[in-house]
């Protein structure tokens, strides 16, 4: 199922296709570049390429041990001043408002998710930025719980990582990971009390999936990982012998005096783990709705690689069937997807954060809040009525600007008088003084706005990157017919990209 490719053809719209799937798509000459290598290259680029500096180094401003540890300290002289305060329900009362704004700090929590999405955008490595979502969405942690900006600003560079590494390796990183400890309990477990949540949903949504552990081996899990503990002062996890259960355990038909790897070497050792992290790899970059043939070649590979990510991924885009007809254009746009592709097709290098993730809110998907442990269900799942709408709202947006006549909620983050905020509002201050977001120069040239023909061609192939044929061009250029042979505006121009984005086939990739 996963042949290798033999013809040497390389087509533009297998380029797209790959760079969709691997990553958020990439503006038209972006997209030539690529092209220009020619298959093999491009694949081997995707896994080669190293981030800019500039990048590297743009992380937010507070993500440091220094000042992560100063605010974890005055955390607990807050928390140690509130338990000593006696007969003073105001005082009280106030210091309970400074712990959860302290230990709550939205608008930290915004910055991360703003950084994160202009990474995906400028990113020249976007394997990486594709699969650190993808690990974020499976080992699924969110701030709702754990409400610490900085661990999970820390669980996002572990994820980046080991984007492209061992995935048992990954599993054994994220037992340890102090966030991903505090959502699901890890440190609150002690020998006479192992806590279940993470040894639990360790098998059934990280590894193995439902029917392939007993109840027994969740609690046998449970005792190995009692000895894991969070140092709050250094944003780290550290093992506690006292509280670790030594005795042997019997977990998935082992013995032994287990700890935290063993257990997670033991899962590793089932074929159920690579099944189960190969239909989930399948489903991700493949196709969810793939054949149980297809899934079970991508588990080999797996098996076959020691559960390695890259080698498995290579052999896959450079497989015949990831190219296969109705694999493209065949998997829902996730909102993420959506709005940095649509950054990539409009070429919207300066899009406000507030802007962004006000409408990743409205369009159901909030980096570093997934509604569960099990983390979003995509697929079908990002499309209902309010969804689609806002969608279309959004394309017409960014288009049309205030003309559009919709106003995208904006994530301003608790803190709207801080420097970084007042300038997020005087950019959006600016957009909307403007008729449209996108430059309809850098998209079409007067020559095609005096052709209607040869615009929608150009427009067509900018936000499909493929012709519109037949049948699918005729609502376009009926809509393109009323314009009465007129050179075409900005406005018809940014009406006739609206419709093309409000389509069905704009919602796929």
């Amino acid at each position: 199922m996963l042949d290798p490719i033999t013809t040497p053809d390389w087509s533009l719209a297998e380029t797209v296709h790959l760079l969709n799937r691997a990553g958020f798509g990439a503006a038209p000459a972006a997209v030539r570049e690529w092209h220009a290598l020619g298959r093999t290259a491009a694949v081997d680029r995707l896994f080669a390429a190293e981030e800019s500096a500039a990048l590297t180094s743009a992380r937010p401003a507070w993500f440091s041990m220094e000042k992560y540890r100063d605010l974890a300290i005055a955390v607990r002289d807050e928390r140690m001043a509130l338990a000593a305060e006696k007969g003073n329900p105001a005082e009280q009362k106030a210091r309970q408002r400074r712990l959860k704004q302290m230990t709550q700090d939205r608008q930290q929590a915004a910055e991360a998710a703003g950084w994160w999405l202009d990474r995906m955008y400028a990113t020249r490595v976007p394997l990486v930025e594709k699969m650190t979502l993808f690990w974020h969405g499976h080992f699924a942690t969110s701030l709702e719980k754990v409400k610490d900006p900085y661990l999970i600003l820390q669980q996002n560079e572990l994820f980046r990582s080991h984007a492209l590494g061992n995935i048992r390796e990954l599993a054994k990183a994220v037992a340890r990971d102090p966030a991903m400890m505090i959502y699901l309990d890890t440190d609150q477990s002690v020998q006479t009390k192992p806590n279940e949540n993470f040894a639990r949903e360790v098998m059934e949504l990280f590894t193995l999936g439902e029917g392939h552990y007993r109840e027994q081996d969740v609690k046998e899990a449970a005792r190995a990982l009692t000895s894991l503990k969070v140092n709050r002062l250094l944003g780290r996890s550290f093992f506690h012998e006292p509280s670790w259960d030594d005795g042997e355990k019997t977990f998935l038909g082992e013995r032994g005096r287990h700890q935290c790897d063993d257990i997670v070497d033991i899962i590793f050792r089932k074929p159920e783990c690579a099944r189960f992290l190969g239909e989930k790899l399948c489903a991700f970059f493949i196709s969810d709705s793939a054949s149980p043939e297809l899934a079970a070649a991508v588990a080999e590979a797996l098996r076959r690689h020691d559960h390695a990510v890259a080698p498995v991924l290579r052999t896959v885009f450079l497989s015949a069937e990831f190219y296969a007809p109705h694999h493209r254009r065949a998997q829902i746009k996730s909102p993420v997807q959506f709005l940095v592709q649509t950054r990539h097709a409009l070429e919207l290098d300066d899009l406000p954060r507030p802007l962004q993730l006000g409408i990743l809110q409205q369009l159901g998907q909030v980096l570093f809040r997934p509604p569960n442990v099990a983390g979003w269900d995509g697929g079908r799942a990002w499309i209902n009525t309010n969804t689609l709408l806002a969608r279309y709202n959004v394309a017409g947006f960014l288009l049309k600007g205030p003309d559009s006549r919709y106003r995208p909620p904006l994530a301003m983050g608790r803190n709207a008088a801080s420097k970084d905020t007042r300038a997020a509002r005087d950019r959006l201050a600016r957009m909307l003084s403007r008729r449209a977001v996108v430059r309809m120069s850098a998209m079409v040239t007067p020559d095609q706005r005096r052709d209607p023909a040869a615009a929608l061609t150009a427009l067509s192939e900018r936000v499909f990157q493929a012709p519109l044929r037949g049948a699918d061009r005729l609502p376009f250029e009926k809509f393109l017919a009323r314009q009465g042979g007129r050179e075409l505006t900005d406005a018809a121009l940014a009406s006739l990209l609206h419709l093309l984005m409000s389509t069905p086939r704009y919602q796929l990739c």
